[in-house]
């Protein structure tokens, strides 16, 4: 099961490498990657200035062991782990996700009460 969970999280980051691959040389030429596309794990995402990206499998556990400066969850509705991730991370969690039911729904509905 955490095998799927990594190939999962590395979704996103292939998407961004594509896009990456994608721009014209002289956008990729100032800002450069610590190695060529293809030589960076799947979930990983570096360049030199010391930026990167890392996908991070479900679940509290893996966000702990990362201690990431950002953490974003990208349709955080259909996530299992969603609120034990989120919790982990907090307070660097943001959570974009299409409405639904849920926590999501749930947290709409305490926002508008305030309004």
């Amino acid at each position: 099961m955490k095998r799927s969970y990594r190939k999962l999280a590395s979704y996103p980051l292939h998407v961004s490498k594509a896009h990456r691959e994608q721009q014209e040389q002289s956008l990729q030429a100032l800002h450069p990657l610590t190695k060529p596309p293809s030589k960076l794990p799947g979930d990983l995402i570096a360049w030199r200035n010391g930026s990167s990206l890392q996908g991070i499998p479900g679940g509290a556990d893996p966000v702990r062991q990362y201690h990431p400066a950002l953490f974003i969850m990208d349709e955080a509705m259909f996530m299992m782990e969603a609120a034990d991730s989120s919790d982990a991370a907090d307070p660097v969690s943001s959570q974009i996700s299409s409405a639904g039911p849920g926590r999501f729904g749930l947290k709409c509905e305490e926002l508008e009460g305030t309004r």
